[in-house]
């Protein structure tokens, strides 16, 4: 099986579990391919059987929480129009509240045809626990034949 891990990343949080989720598959023998935002291409996600996407969150309660600048517009211009019902997981690392930031990227991968399957969130300093949530919803529900 092979995954996708597009990630952006300003102070390192989400870079951290970015590579510490591809160290944890790898050693389960799933085929891994990570890419920051700025620089994914369709054919990145066209040739992924699952695409994790995570992003740190920016914004405070008065101003809403989204996702950051990069991943909208990978969201926006990389994503084919066309996701032919594709599993995309969003994770998020933030410090307050994830509020809306994966709910935005859910309703971006459901317009494109993209089957939006789970999304995980966690404090930035509890990325273990991110990682190892993921890797277990992966595990179970995609599991190497």
């Amino acid at each position: 099986m092979k995954l996708l891990l597009v990630f952006s990343s300003e102070s390192g949080n989400t870079k951290k579990v970015t590579e510490m989720l591809q160290l944890e598959l790898e050693k389960l023998y799933y085929t891994i391919t990570v890419k920051n935002a700025l620089t994914v291409k369709a054919v990145n996600l066209e040739e992924a059987d699952l695409i994790l996407i995570g992003t740190p969150v920016h914004g405070y309660i008065l101003f809403g929480h989204k996702p950051v600048e990069a991943i909208t517009d990978m969201v926006k211009n990389a994503l084919p129009v066309d996701l032919k019902q594709k599993p995309v997981i969003g994770f998020a690392t933030y410090l307050f509240f994830p509020a809306g930031a994966l709910k935005r990227i859910k309703n971006s991968i459901e317009r494109r045809n993209g089957s939006y399957v789970a999304s995980f969130a966690n404090r930035r300093f509890k990325k273990q626990v991110l990682v190892t949530n993921i890797v277990d919803y992966i595990t179970k529900n995609y599991p190497i034949e």
